[in-house]
């Protein structure tokens, strides 16, 4: 009785799993049919870029403010 319930309830977990992940697919190629795939793309594109330019600057600025304190 408890190997059956055991089996059971390890099979109910797998395949609750598989449904799962065949919703995630159907999501995908919702978002791919509606092109707003596309657009996330770019909003992560452009939030990276204005992360790296941050960065970028704010190295320069340091580098100057360095520079100032080792001539003094």
């Amino acid at each position: 009785m408890m190997n059956k319930t055991v089996s059971l309830t390890i099979l109910s977990v797998f395949f609750s799993q598989l449904v799962w992940a065949q919703e995630e697919l159907s999501y995908q190629a919702l978002l791919n049919q509606s092109n707003k795939m596309i657009a996330v793309i770019l909003v992560l594109v452009i939030i990276l870029l204005g992360i790296g330019l941050f960065l970028f600057f704010m190295d320069k600025k340091i580098s100057k403010l360095e520079k100032k304190i080792n001539k003094k």
